[in-house]
């Protein structure tokens, strides 16, 4: 019988998304140099592959005829990645709440990150315990929903929504500036 336990993968060092930014440009015979890469990085705000690779596909399509100027890469990342049409990866992560959570669970979640939104630098578990309390007012149901609470948290940091930093308060905040932007621009 197999034991199946949860493993955390965590963003990419700067060192690996480096080396694979300029893989993917390499592949694709794009020329990104190093001061390019580094904007894309804090751009994303996250060392996600997906991310990445997502960003260098856009990079590719806007045929920009050689290197892309930083205001190039902030005019792509906003366009194309946080407000295009083709980027399915945010509306899929907008859409998925509702996919994964139950009713219950999916307000949850949504107050969460649509509170995040005004919080970028995230929340303790203390101050998501409040959005609980705000989501559901009755103590006693709260009580019974402890489990749900916690359910939300994990399935959020899991699923690459949430991250929760090491160090300090340890507080949790959205795990990309991506999905930041993108649930900021939902929310609004």
């Amino acid at each position: 019988m197999n034991e199946f336990d949860t493993h955390e993968i965590p963003p990419l060092s700067e060192e690996e998304a480096h080396g694979l930014i300029a893989a993917l440009a390499e592949s694709e015979s794009l020329d990104l140099p190093v001061p390019c890469r580094e904007r894309i990085l804090d751009l994303l705000g996250a060392n996600w592959p997906i991310l990445i690779q997502l960003f260098i596909s856009e990079i590719q399509e806007a045929e920009l005829g050689g290197p892309p100027t930083l205001e190039n890469l902030d005019r792509i990342y906003h366009e194309g990645l946080v407000h295009g049409s083709r980027n399915q990866y945010c509306e899929g992560m907008y859409d998925r709440v509702k996919e994964i959570f139950s009713a219950s669970e999916a307000r949850l979640a949504r107050a969460i990150l649509r509170s995040l939104c005004s919080h970028c630098e995230g929340f303790t578990r203390a101050e998501m315990e409040a959005i609980h309390a705000q989501v559901e007012p009755n103590a006693e149901v709260r009580t019974t929903l402890a489990d749900e609470f916690d359910h939300v948290l994990d399935t959020l940091k899991h699923d690459g929504y949430l991250l929760q930093r090491t160090g300090g308060e340890q507080r949790t905040a959205f795990a990309s500036n991506i999905l930041f932007d993108y649930w900021c621009r939902k929310a609004s």
